[in-house]
């Protein structure tokens, strides 16, 4: 069943690029929106923007920046906003965008500003159903390690000064590509990364063909002689390289894979700790060691795709190699936030099968030998519940023990039915519900050294107890 969000992309749609001196953001709050208002007020624009609920850091970050925060929609936008900006995280009745519309300022999506932002720039966008903002993280620090100030917008935080968004003096801007809503299609960059395609959003989408597909548009926006860096050992994304090469053969189509005809070809991937290296032969022949400090062997391909994607932005191979050794991880990308007695506080942003599976295998490369891998995982989205409770309670049977948070629900997604809750996945016999609270005292009790706690899910109630497990006092490993 798909109920779904997605933006018609026929909607406000801007005849000529839109005006961003004096734009106001519906929702500046957003990790994305607020990256976005970071950038233009730095670039000298007057920002202004609302927020139900803003991150009280990220609500300081915006306001020391110059830009001005107003709590609820019930206010209109300033009457002299050149444009109002929305994410589809807002609700279709959202009051200040009614009131823009009647009065004539012109309403654009955050991706077309991000489009607007990058057309005086050689733009860098990366997509793909998992791993963007891993790769847009690893990319953005490839450039800055070498000096080359790049202008970026994350969505999420880099783990070592905490920021997702700056305009930098370079020439190059490095950004996700969103495709959980399709707004992606709206951006036309001159190189793209897919990192993987595989059936998601259920909200949105109908299935993996329809994933493949959508894909295929955007590559199908991607600049003349563009290029497209593409994960082939992924199905779903080599299906959309194999699709694009006759439809776009302007395009310069780069593959990272384990096969002998791969562009840059995998040959061999160990994980240590905290850390993953990577030994890839290049497209001239040389041998490569890639080496970097976040876990899991599905980082490889992420971090051997990024390293293409700079070498495709002209940096040099070796360089960009030694560069990525600088990246210190994206926050929830299994970030360590604790270590105590032996026992390791690892948060995951995991909300998809797919996701679960590789953040618990790359748990259990982490653990001593014999240690437990326990997970404390709240979903995401009723839809998304629904649909993949089954495969869910599968990729989380590997763990030692599994507790289960309330599902956390977009803003936007109404409540379903009765039924519809983490009860499902524990009912396909993995898990058991329980409070916050609960869950970090089991925790606290059932850990011992040498042990992985992973927190997973994107929900803020899933953050909360990270921090707890994490902070020493309450947990008490």
């Amino acid at each position: 069943m798909c109920t779904s969000r997605t933006i018609a992309l026929s909607t406000d749609v801007p005849a000529d690029p839109p005006d961003l001196s004096r734009p106001h953001f519906v929702g500046i709050g957003g990790m994305a929106m607020s990256g976005l208002a970071l950038i233009c007020a730095a670039q000298g624009a007057r920002v202004t923007g609302s927020d139900s609920d803003p991150d009280a850091a990220r609500l300081a970050e915006l306001t020391t920046a110059g830009c001005q925060v107003s709590a609820g929609h019930d206010d209109p936008p300033p009457a002299d906003a050149t444009c109002v900006v929305w994410s589809t995280a807002i609700s279709d009745g959202n009051p200040e965008l009614a009131a823009a519309r009647a009065a004539g300022i012109q309403v654009i999506h955050r991706a077309q500003a991000m489009q607007a932002l990058a057309e005086d720039r050689t733009f860098l966008a990366v997509s793909g159903t998992h791993g963007k903002s891993t790769v847009t993280g690893m990319i953005t620090t490839i450039l800055a390690e070498l000096g080359e100030d790049p202008t970026y917008a994350i969505g999420a935080a880099l783990a070592g000064d905490g920021s997702s968004a700056r305009l930098g003096c370079g020439p190059v801007l490095v950004a996700e590509a969103d495709e959980s809503d399709r707004s992606f299609l709206w951006l036309h960059p001159q190189i793209a990364v897919i990192t993987n395609v595989t059936d998601d959003h259920p909200e949105n989408y109908y299935g993996i063909k329809d994933h493949i597909l959508t894909h295929c548009r955007f590559v199908d926006g991607i600049a003349r002689d563009g290029t497209l860096v593409v994960n082939v050992e992924d199905p779903g994304a080599g299906t959309v390289a194999d699709l694009v090469r006759s439809t776009r053969p302007d395009l310069r189509v780069v593959t990272v894979g384990t096969a002998p005809g791969d562009d840059w070809r995998i040959t061999a991937t160990r994980t240590s700790g905290m850390s993953t290296v990577t030994v890839v032969t290049a497209p001239d022949g040389r041998q490569l060691t890639v080496s970097v400090s976040v876990p899991g062997r599905h980082m490889a391909h992420n971090a051997v795709a990024a390293v293409a994607a700079a070498v495709a932005a002209g940096t040099p191979t070796r360089k960009a190699v030694q560069a990525i050794s600088g990246f210190a991880g994206v926050r929830g990308r299994l970030t360590q936030r604790g270590h105590q007695n032996g026992v390791r506080v690892i948060d995951s942003f995991a909300h998809h099968p797919l996701e679960i599976r590789a953040d618990i295998t790359a748990a259990r490369d982490i653990a001593r030998t014999g240690g437990q891998v326990i997970v404390v995982y709240q979903p995401r989205g009723y839809n998304r519940t629904r649909q993949y409770a089954v495969p869910m309670a599968a990729e989380l049977a590997a763990a030692d023990l599994v507790l289960l948070l309330d599902i956390c629900a977009p803003a936007w997604e109404p409540m379903p039915g009765s039924g519809v809750s983490s009860q499902l996945i524990a009912d396909d016999g993995t898990g058991e519900v329980v409070s916050p609270q609960d869950a970090v005292s089991r925790v606290a009790s059932a850990a011992r050294p040498g042990d992985i706690v992973l927190v997973m899910g994107s929900g803020p109630v899933a953050g909360q107890v990270c921090a707890a497990l994490a902070d020493p006092q309450p947990a008490r490993f």
